[in-house]
């Protein structure tokens, strides 16, 4: 597995995201191989962010438990209505609504923040590997997986409508196959906040 860059990269001037291609496990279907992870761009920025910078699980305490609190509850909501929007469009196109998982709900979110912190925005993580690694790590089962990700766009309304916009994001919202989502917010970091859906077929 190549390292990224350490150098640090500029600022995007527009909002970015990426996808990943469905993961199928090779049980669930032995006679094709897993498909590879590309990672398609559907807006273009200067430079990747990346670096080699590695974090150490911090401590959950919170010095202001209240305001935490508060910030926990809206970034609940804000995926919440992502989900929400997520089961609008395949609704639109008569496909079954996705139902929250917490646990993937988990691992979205632990993605968005390992984003955040250590200042990168791809689907292959230093600290977890790629979004497949991450999910087998947390003890997610599942026989399909995918993962779309994005950084910038400042509501539930413009991430959407960003992945909508692109195929290979939209192909992972619309996918028949999927049968539950986790999405991951974030406020903060180089990009103003960060977002993950993931997607799984159990």
């Amino acid at each position: 597995m190549e390292s990224p860059s350490p150098e640090k990269a500029e600022k995007p001037s527009e909002p970015v995201e990426k996808q990943t291609k469905p993961e199928i496990k090779e049980e669930a279907k032995p006679s094709a191989p897993s498909p590879s992870k590309q990672e398609k761009r559907a807006e273009s920025t200067d430079r990747e962010k990346s670096t080699s910078k590695r974090t150490t699980n911090q401590a959950d305490d919170k010095p202001n438990q209240s305001v935490a609190d508060k910030s926990q509850s809206a970034m609940l909501a804000i995926e919440k209505e992502v989900v929400a929007l997520v089961n609008k469009e395949r609704q639109q196109r008569g496909l079954r609504k996705l139902e929250i998982s917490e646990s993937v709900s988990r691992v979205a979110r632990k993605k968005s923040e390992d984003m955040k912190e250590n200042n990168y925005f791809s689907h292959d993580s230093l600290t977890y590997g790629s979004p497949f690694d991450m999910l087998k790590r947390f003890g997610v089962k599942y026989r399909m997986a995918g993962e779309n990700i994005a950084a910038g766009q400042t509501t539930a309304e413009k991430v959407m409508e960003s992945w909508m916009n692109s195929d290979g994001h939209r192909a992972n919202i619309l996918n028949p196959d999927y049968t539950h989502i986790g999405v991951g917010y974030v406020k903060g970091g180089s990009y103003g906040c960060y977002w993950t859906q993931q997607f799984i077929a159990k």
